[in-house]
């Protein structure tokens, strides 16, 4: 049977693993390489140029840095940096509520719809 679980500090790829595997009844090797997989899946995706978002958590963007000129703070002398590619993360608003409230209960889970 699943169970609720809190973490109470860091939480870092194998206590993700762990925490998934109680929430979801499954094994921790089973939930391992789910959470391998989801982040290989977004990695690859981004890297392709693609957004990845989920709703109610954020979203991973890929963004291209053009090429400029900048200043080295130990020698002042102006050096090119090239052009680059990085990846931002926007928190979704959802999200950014549950973290300013403190709300350790709260889920990113879709409310049902009334009615």
């Amino acid at each position: 049977m699943a169970i609720k679980t809190k973490p109470t500090g860091p939480l870092n790829y194998t206590a993700l693993s762990e925490h998934l595997a109680a929430e979801t009844g499954t094994s921790v090797d089973t939930a391992k390489a789910t959470v391998t997989a989801l982040l290989d899946i977004v990695a690859r995706t981004v890297a392709d140029g693609h957004p990845v978002t989920i709703s109610n958590f954020g979203a991973w963007l890929p963004t291209e840095r053009p090429a400029r000129a900048a200043r080295n703070p130990h020698t002042g002398e102006t050096m090119h940096l090239p052009a680059s590619r990085a990846v931002r993360f926007r928190v979704s608003p959802r999200l950014a509520d549950i973290i300013r409230a403190g709300d350790t209960a709260a889920t990113v889970r879709k409310r049902p719809k009334n009615g």
